[in-house]
């Protein structure tokens, strides 16, 4: 089910978090989320704030989103990203997992900090991912901040406890949150598409990166 409805290019990456589903995909990179193995180590400081080893890793992948950061405030091209991320970024990440094999025998089991460096281990594999191709982001954060207007209204959407259902919801989720990717202003942008539809006119080719979309839908703050 996966590999079809995951229209993804061959050998492009894929970042998620943790559904093992996606490991059944052939010919695809997953990378993980250095937000959430940041966010781990904050925790473990938030309960214990004189807890050094806690604020250090956190510092070590703190130190990664920085680096992007002056890479976006530069303006580097996806090979001058990729070339900073293959040296500065890989040191970076290197340190990071010397310093975790240096104390792991000193973390108590099942404490905060034992689980942050437990899912640093064991997400080295798709955490490293990103040092291979500069279009990787660190984080998925994007995508987790698009459904999330849906995860919260879910107890809303009962008319999608069928299959029917389940694909309405996910075409028109699609359809605003592509809307609102490219700048438009859902409610200006379906009225337009229904107005369309309604004369006669053919819809199929306004997709929401479309040249023909009227200035009027798209949002100006931008």
């Amino acid at each position: 089910m996966l590999k079809n409805f995951l229209r993804i290019e061959r050998n492009l990456p894929l970042l998620r978090w943790l559904y093992t589903g996606y490991k059944k995909l052939m010919d695809k990179t997953l990378c993980g989320c250095l937000v959430h193995a940041k966010r781990k180590f904050h925790e473990a400081y938030e309960v214990n704030r004189s807890n050094e080893y806690a604020k250090q890793g956190e510092t070590y992948l703190r130190k990664l989103f920085c680096l992007e950061d002056k890479a976006d405030e530069s303006g580097l091209t996806l090979e001058m990203r990729l070339e900073m991320r293959k040296n500065e970024s890989k040191q970076v990440l290197d340190e990071f997992y010397s310093w975790i094999s240096q104390i792991e025998s000193k973390i108590l089991p099942k404490s905060l900090m034992w689980k942050a460096i437990t899912y640093a281990i064991n997400q080295k594999e798709y955490l490293e991912n990103f040092l291979k191709d500069a279009r990787i982001q660190l984080s998925n954060n994007l995508a987790e901040q698009s459904v999330k207007p849906f995860v919260i209204g879910r107890s809303n959407w009962l008319f999608a406890n069928t299959p029917n259902g389940a694909n309405a919801s996910t075409l028109i989720y699609s359809i605003i949150q592509s809307a609102i990717l490219n700048n438009l202003i859902p409610q200006k942008y379906l009225t337009f598409i229904f107005d369309t539809i309604q004369s006669g006119g053919d819809a199929s080719l306004l997709v929401p990166w479309s040249d023909e979309i009227p200035e009027s839908c798209k949002n100006k703050k931008s």
